[in-house]
This record gives structure tokens, sequence and C-alpha cells, in this order.
């Protein structure tokens, strides 16, 4: 049922969505390490980098997630790690994929057909990032945290998960898409 229905005319509706990740029990994270056809690449996945002394296959790189854990978690089904940014159970989505790109303007689109107003995307700065998995570099300088180790978030610098490249050219695609798609089409609906 459409939310403006319920809503006194004075209200605007903003939907508050975190597009990231979605949880590691989804049907598309379970066809994702199946490779199960155009979902095998929805999430961010890699191949180990190579095997510690004690036998232990090490991650892609060092990256840390922002729950101070590893950012990167093996899966045995795919045998490979998936990236999450956040806790191991919600695996980060592929965005620079563009059937990732349209699942979610099918959310957007769904949200504004119900007549949200506008939408606020949280973390939007970890959508997209670098393919190529580089190792992260310390934090030094202004900035930089003081009494942090390399297990902890803030001792990273992050420049390969955060402000991507094509990051503001995606916000400014949906920003544009939820104006088009809002309960006034070209009425200045907020992304």
């Amino acid at each position: 049922k459409p939310i403006a229905n319920d809503l006194s005319v004075c209200c605007r509706v903003i939907v508050d969505l975190t597009p990231n990740f979605v949880s590691n029990t989804s049907r598309w994270f379970q066809l994702s390490a199946n490779r199960t056809g155009e979902y095998a690449d929805y999430f961010v996945w890699a191949k180990g980098k190579d095997y510690s002394s004690n036998g232990t296959l090490e991650p892609p790189n060092n990256w840390v997630s922002t729950l101070d854990i590893p950012a990167w978690t093996y899966n045995k089904q795919r045998e490979e790690f998936y990236l999450h940014q956040y806790g191991t159970d919600q695996p980060d989505l592929n965005f620079n994929n563009p059937a990732v790109v349209q699942q979610f303007e099918n959310v957007l689109k769904a949200w504004m057909k119900a007549g949200a107003d506008g939408v606020r995307l949280r973390n939007a700065r970890h959508l997209l990032v670098n393919a190529s998995l580089p190792d992260d570099k310390m934090a030094v300088g202004a900035g930089s945290a003081v009494g942090v180790d390399h297990h902890q978030y803030e001792f990273w610098r992050h420049q390969h998960t955060t402000d991507q490249p094509g990051l503001d050219a995606l916000l400014a695609r949906w920003s544009s898409f939820v104006d088009d798609n809002g309960p006034s089409p070209g009425g200045g609906q907020y992304i």
C-alpha cells in the first residue's frame, strides 16, 4: 500500500537504506557462492594470496573491516574469500557489476513508487572497491589514530575501499533515478 496514504500532507518520507551488503544467508549470496549464472559476480570474491607457515590460506590482501576484523572470509563452497567491510554475515555487493546496480535501482524504484520523497544512503563511501585488490597502507600523519595496531580499522588508510573513482557518477545516476521515479517526477526528490 502506498506510504503516502498513511501520512498527512505536511510529512515527507525519506527512506534510509544501506545498499552495501545483504545477509550471507540470502538467496543471492547462496547463488553467488555456487557461481550460478549472473549471480556469480554479485559479490566481491577473490582467491587467497598464499598459504601461511601453518598451512592456512591467507586472504587476498590486508584489508580490515570497520568492525576491526579481517575484511575477508573464506567460503568453502566457492573456495574463495568474500569481502565484508562490516560483519562476516554481511558480504559486500559488487557495485562494479551493472546487474547489481540494476537490482538496486529496482529497490529505489519500489520505494519511490510507494511514495517516498527521497532516499538516504548509509555508508555510500564503501560501495565501490579497487578491483585489483591491492594491500592497504598504514595511516600516518594528520588523521592517523594513536594507539591502534594493524588489526584495527583506524590503523589503515582505506584508499582502496572508500571514495573510489566512479562513486560520484554512481551516486549522481541514482540521484537522477530517484528524481525521475518519485511521486512527482522531476520534482526534486532527494538522495
